[in-house]
């Protein structure tokens, strides 16, 4: 609460923070555009004015509870801080510096306070470790009327917490108001672009055929028709800032339709675009979107992912599948050839992933532009491998899901700057938790 919104009401306790001197009083701020002989009277117009107004709620705040502290920083940056003069009648007590104190520091504090500090809070004899990382399980015929799609399998690889805070909780990040396009909307318009372009064209040989006048028409009209989706929905954008998105779509538009040439790939028709799957895999229902499907000309099918962010298919390699989309699809579908993200971000226009022959690609079976990566890759041998390679760790996915599995240890942390439950997570504490269990199990085998 700020401090007008808690004058006046009753608390058991009350911490007032910040009242450095140059937070409290306020700083004065005359408006310039008002003679300054009517400001005498204004809010903030002058220093006398905001020190008897602070001078009013610091008496109004020793009335708030019968406990009442108040608090100051030392230094912000390297910047000293002093106290608010208005606090000078108040006894001060120094404070150790912050910490995060988490359940070990609690700990250690509660021991301290009863005499029994000891330097490893697990030696004391009263403390009892226990562990509780499991969920309810979901029973066989519940598993389909589960929700989270295939996010509910990224979360569960990355963290099992995660996962089921998703699931259970239906935890969700807040979007943040902006003025113009973020990234996600910027993606949004990319997939609906090249929606209409592939609706139009149609295939490969459809997109050679044309002129490059014709080219650039559908191009503009594939920007154009996104736009409009976008703006019926939305609010729409002023029309400057409008016209130099839809230049910047067009470029990029065009330098995509470069990937999608003879001398990059062999020849494909466009199956489907943006299309609604809904697949099972292990007793889960899954619903979701596969952004386009491409047929090969002996029938078989490539499934393609649009990124406009930095991916690797490096995530589809390890124990736990990171990045678990494509792989499910590609579990979805018979007769793939091949799994692809499309990578349409600033000046970096390619293909990553990988298809199941030479002929497909011109690059080889294993697009990653990263000789290493694609060694692992071609350590499985063939694509049929390598999708039951990801059929198995899927498996154990979705079995995690299914028993409730609730671990608090993260797999990935590059991901944890866009987790939604990051703060339930922990992540710090729970660090520190395993390093001083650790210690101390290392301290009783040294002491037997």
């Amino acid at each position: 609460l700020g401090l007008i919104d808690a004058v006046g009401r009753r608390f058991d306790a009350v911490w007032v923070a910040n009242l450095t001197a140059s937070n409290w009083p306020a700083q004065s701020r005359p408006n310039p555009l008002i003679p300054q002989v009517w400001q005498h009277r204004l809010p903030h117009a002058n220093s006398q004015r905001e020190r008897e107004y602070a001078e009013q709620l610091m008496a109004q705040i020793h009335g708030l509870a019968g406990s009442v502290i108040v608090s100051h920083a030392r230094a912000e940056g390297d910047d000293e801080r002093q106290p608010s003069p208005l606090t000078a009648t108040i006894a001060a007590q120094e404070v150790a510096p912050a910490r995060a104190m988490g359940l070990v520091g609690r700990v250690q504090a509660i021991s301290a306070g009863t005499g029994h500090a000891q330097d490893n809070v697990f030696a004391n004899p009263w403390l009892e470790w226990f562990a509780d990382p499991q969920g309810l399980p979901i029973p066989d015929d519940e598993r389909q009327h589960v929700r989270g799609g295939t996010g509910l399998f990224k979360a569960q690889a990355f963290c099992p917490l995660a996962g089921w805070a998703k699931r259970a909780l239906a935890v969700k990040r807040l979007d943040t108001p902006d003025d113009d396009l973020d990234a996600a909307e910027r993606g949004t318009l990319i997939h609906s672009a090249l929606e209409y372009f592939w609706q139009q064209v149609k295939d490969q040989a459809s997109l050679l055929a044309l002129q490059p006048a014709e080219r650039q028409h559908w191009v503009a009209q594939a920007v154009n028709h996104a736009m409009q989706v976008y703006e019926r929905e939305h609010l729409p954008l002023p029309e400057r800032y409008r016209q130099l998105e839809l230049q910047r779509l067009q470029q990029w538009l065009s330098e995509w339709l470069l990937q999608e040439a003879p001398d990059v790939r062999a020849a494909f028709s466009v199956e489907a675009c943006e299309q609604s799957v809904k697949m099972h895999f292990e007793g889960f229902t899954i619903y979701t979107f596969i952004d386009r499907i491409d047929t090969l000309p002996d029938g078989r099918q490539l499934i393609i992912d649009y990124k406009t962010g930095d991916v690797s298919p490096d995530k589809w390699l390890g124990e736990r599948l990171f990045d678990p989309q494509l792989p499910l699809y590609v579990q979805s579908r018979d007769n793939t050839a091949g799994a692809l993200f499309a990578i349409l971000r600033g000046k970096e226009k390619t293909w990553r992933g990988v298809v199941s022959d030479g002929g497909i690609f011109h690059q080889g079976p294993h697009i990653t532009g990263d000789p290493k990566l694609g060694k692992k890759f071609a350590a499985f041998g063939n694509w049929e491998a390598l999708q039951q390679f990801w059929r198995e760790r899927l498996t154990a996915l979705a079995n995690e899901i299914a028993t409730g599995d609730a671990r608090p240890e993260v797999f990935d942390d590059t991901q944890l700057k866009w987790c939604e439950v990051r703060l339930l997570l922990r992540k710090p504490e729970v660090d520190q938790q395993k390093q001083h269990y650790e210690e101390s199990l290392l301290a009783q085998g040294k002491s037997s």
